[in-house]
């Protein structure tokens, strides 16, 4: 899906096509939603749970649903239906509620009523009723289809999880079962209520009712759908006499964060972990502290309560933001409430880390500053520089998105990597062989992150799927991937080895900077080590010993 969602925004920055252009879009909007369905069928116990909440937004009603329409479209035309659409003008354009979670309950209800239709047509119908309150719509969905019904006895069940009613008639259809227990939820969380009217062998009709506040009262016969809330403009500046602490396990994080914040000006120091923060904090007085949340031996939570409490004025006075690779709805809350003012997300993007800043640092510390005026885009000649770094396993195009640093920086944070999993490889495979998931759940949370930074795509998926596994307590699946990923690994570590060495070789200004890069030699002696990670057992065995398992 990365690579969906990366191939799109090629496609949009070079087509000569309206046409083709247009494609892109809806590509890149099916993606992104797609993601966010995916991320939510595999947190239904979070649902469950009632600790789901919205993300509020303002959007254009008319665009959120052609949107939802031009996704569904591909697939209403390959089953040789018609999908149709019908819209109240009079009603305002413009709503403030969680635009994802709408889309995501348009989605589930067409894609079912779409798998369930052979002939005849989908039709979605918006409309809706002013509410006691001026400013609050009741705003209703009603999605029809000439498919083959639900019997009056199964209505009921539909909205169960797992659940596919008639299944015997509908075998060949697929899908978990979940998608309309899903909406259910999120109706409910709206404020709303759903509905299903069914003749068997004829069609369904479901209609979903939520309450939306309005933030624009001009009917959608009056306002383009193509108009956008234009975005805060940010002035670029720098700082003078401003220290900041990065804490992170991962080297590759620090750096990112270090590279990031002196073009700002920052004075940046670098810790390792939480214990190492804590004496730092105890000798120097930080402006702003960047904390990562999960780290061996004391998470960044714990971390930052010692220092609050043990440190004094030194440790009150800094701003402490978290770093972190889940980016959940609540997770802003949970830093909130254990004394983070705030939270940005990893791999780590100059615009929200901006953001955060101009929330932080106080006005008249800031200088303007021209050096980065196009903050948000590396100029074309750099970004070419990466993208022109081949190796297997590699995907530059993703660096580029949120990575603002040289190709000689870049080259650093490979060898970094490199140097990194000199440690991480060997302790992965000790932490799994002592059955100690909780720490290795900790090592392969930093892997995920750090790999999506250097563009090591795969692996970072494979530590992904690792640490969901871990937290949702399925051990039997760690253990049976477990050499994938290691293998994995331990590979693109070979591959970029291999270039950086190349690298060295040709000499010129093509040599990272600072640390030297890992060597063949160097990476063969540390496997070769008392304790090590692998041996002598090669990729090839490895799969085997998966298999096996």
């Amino acid at each position: 899906m990365n690579a969906i969602v990366g191939l799109s925004d090629i496609i949009m920055e070079e087509s000569r096509g309206r046409k083709v252009y247009e494609y892109a879009c809806d590509i890149k909007a099916a993606s992104r939603n797609l993601l966010s369905l995916i991320n939510d069928i595999l947190d239904l116990s979070k649902v469950e749970a009632g600790k789901m909440e919205l993300v509020l937004s303002e959007y254009h009603l008319k665009t959120l649903v052609n949107e939802v329409l031009n996704m569904m479209d591909i697939m209403a035309s390959q089953r040789g239906l018609l999908l149709k659409s019908d819209f109240d003008m009079s009603i305002p354009c413009r709503y403030l509620g969680d635009e994802g979670r709408i889309k995501q309950i348009l989605i589930n209800i067409l894609n079912n009523a779409l798998k369930f239709t052979k002939e005849g047509y989908v039709k979605i119908s918006v409309s809706g009723t002013r509410q006691d309150e001026a400013d609050v719509d009741r705003l209703v969905f009603r999605i029809e289809d000439t498919g083959c019904g639900i019997k009056e006895a199964d209505i009921e069940g539909i909205f169960e999880n797992f659940k596919q009613v008639d299944s015997k008639r509908n075998r060949t259809v697929e899908g978990t079962g979940l998608g309309l227990s899903i909406t259910k939820h999120l109706v409910e969380l709206m404020q709303g209520t759903i509905r299903v009217e069914s003749v068997y062998g004829k069609g369904s009709t479901f209609t979903v009712e939520i309450l939306q506040k309005i933030v624009d009262q001009r009917p959608l016969s009056e306002v383009p759908e193509t108009e956008v809330i234009k975005e805060r403009k940010i002035e670029p500046f720098i700082v003078e006499n401003c220290k900041a602490l990065v804490v992170d396990d991962n080297m590759v994080n620090r750096k990112i964060v270090r590279i990031m914040l002196q073009s700002y000006g920052f004075d940046v120091t670098e810790a390792d972990s939480g214990r190492a923060a804590i004496a730092l904090v105890g000798e120097t007085c930080y402006d702003l502290i960047f904390m990562d949340h999960m780290m061996p031996e004391m998470d960044g939570i714990e971390a930052l309560q010692i220092i609050r409490s043990e440190c004094g004025e030194n440790g009150t006075r800094p701003v402490v933001i978290a770093l972190t690779a889940n980016a959940m709805e609540g997770v802003r809350e949970t830093f909130l409430q254990n004394g983070f003012q705030d939270f940005v997300t990893k791999p780590l993007d100059r615009k929200p880390l901006h953001e955060a800043l101009l929330r932080w640092i106080p006005k008249e510390r800031r200088m303007a500053s021209v050096e980065w005026a196009d903050f948000g885009k590396q100029d074309d000649s750099r970004k070419q520089e990466i993208q022109n770094i081949l190796i297997e396993g590699i995907d530059t195009d993703e660096v580029v998105k949120h990575y603002s640093g040289s190709a000689a920086d870049y080259r650093e944070l490979l060898s970094l990597y490199c140097l990194d999993g000199e440690r991480k490889l060997p302790l992965l495979r000790t932490l799994w062989e002592q059955q100690d998931y909780k720490n290795y759940g900790i090592e392969v949370h930093g892997l995920k992150s750090a790999s999506a930074n250097i563009g090591a795509m795969k692996v970072s998926n494979h530590a992904r799927e690792q640490e969901n596994a871990i937290n949702r307590g399925d051990e039997t699946f760690v253990d049976e991937h477990v050499f994938q990923l290691l293998t994995e690994y331990e590979e693109q570590i070979r591959h970029i080895t291999a270039y950086l060495n190349m690298e060295k070789q040709s000499g010129g200004d093509k040599k990272p900077q600072g640390k030297a890069a890992i060597s063949n030699g160097d990476y063969a002696d540390v496997k070769a080590g008392e304790g090590n990670d692998f041996g002598n057992v090669h990729a090839g065995d490895l799969r085997l010993c998966a298999q096996a398992l």
